[in-house]
């Protein structure tokens, strides 16, 4: 018995002498599931996540160096061509060999070099003009048969590459209750992040805000809505000093719902100066729209816009909400 109860005794020291070293290895475990668990909240916090798992793009692609700030609007408009250059006989080392007429150069059609041997003097076998006219059988020069040839398929070829090619057109199927033009007069910016950092900004809250969408272009006879994907398509807004020009580079509709939709767009922006007609600000943003349903002819549309510079890393990221309303059916 006393042998029993001294080990007995035993064990219960070393329990207790282990009780501090569980307690600590116990807070330590609840202190990292905690500190995950803070982070995976503030992950969530930082970006917009959708139903579904749509979410904003991390980074887009950069823009083309005649897009970013200092490029003149065209390209190279401001270009000059130096005048100082002598005039030469000769053709350019790129000129196709169809523009090249073989009446100057009588290699042109031949890969042959001809020998050279002395002139020896003959009497004209070329028969009279006046022959020539007269004479039932046409004459064809086969030289300048062939000049003409080339000369015709270049042009053709120059003309087809010069000649813009119409885009594709993309078309979606719109859903019922969503098909038709809407307005909003109104929105409710709720939050303002600066980026990659996360920092709170003062969100601007309600303001005026008069926007017209349009989902559907026609009808079928099954009365089902299609409507044409509007890549490439652009337009302008007059900023006093400057124009901000932006283009459409990707559209697309997501049904996460039976009465819900994502409209997910990424464009690209080119503010121009009025004065120098040059880029003084590039950048891009990638807006996610929610619209879902509350009765026919009103939806609520929950936005989040996400801008990024000319070289395509995020910037700053916003979320609003709004309602609009059906003003007119497809």
């Amino acid at each position: 018995m006393p042998a029993r109860f001294c080990v007995g005794g035993a064990a219960l020291a070393l329990s207790v002498a282990a009780l501090p070293l569980l307690m600590e290895l116990s807070f330590q475990q609840s202190s990292s599931q905690e500190f995950f668990a803070l982070a995976a909240q503030a992950q969530e916090k930082a970006t917009f996540k959708l139903s579904g798992g749509i979410s904003h793009s991390d980074s887009l692609e950069p823009l083309p160096v005649s897009e970013r700030v200092g490029a003149a609007l065209g390209g190279n408009a401001g270009a000059t061509v130096p005048s100082n250059i002598p005039p030469s006989n000769t053709p350019p080392a790129n000129t196709p060999p169809a523009l090249v007429n073989p009446y100057r150069n009588s290699n042109a059609s031949s890969g042959i070099t001809p020998a050279v041997t002395s002139p020896v003097r003959m009497q004209p076998q070329v028969p009279p003009p006046n022959q020539l006219y007269y004479s039932r059988t046409p004459h064809i020069d086969p030289g300048q048969a062939l000049y003409r040839k080339r000369l015709r398929e270049a042009a053709e070829q120059n003309l087809l590459a010069t000649t813009p090619r119409r885009p594709t057109r993309v078309q979606i199927k719109v859903p019922f209750w969503l098909a038709g033009q809407w307005q909003r007069t109104e929105t409710n910016e709720l939050s303002r992040k600066e980026l990659p950092s996360g920092k709170e900004l003062k969100a601007v809250g309600k303001q005026v805000a008069r926007v017209t969408d349009v989902f559907g272009t026609y009808k079928d006879r099954r009365g089902n809505v299609f409507m044409i994907v509007p890549l490439g398509a652009g337009g302008a807004v007059d900023r006093g000093f400057a124009v901000d020009y932006h283009r459409v580079k990707k559209y697309e509709m997501i049904l996460d719902g039976k009465n819900s939709a994502v409209i997910k767009v990424q464009a690209s922006h080119q503010v121009v100066s009025k004065k120098d007609k040059r880029v003084v600000e590039a950048y891009q943003d990638e807006e996610l729209n929610r619209y879902t349903l509350i009765r026919d002819g009103l939806v609520k549309n929950d936005s989040s816009v996400k801008v990024f510079d000319q070289l395509g890393q995020p910037k700053l990221i916003t979320r609003a909400v709004s309602t609009e309303r059906r003003v007119k059916r497809i």
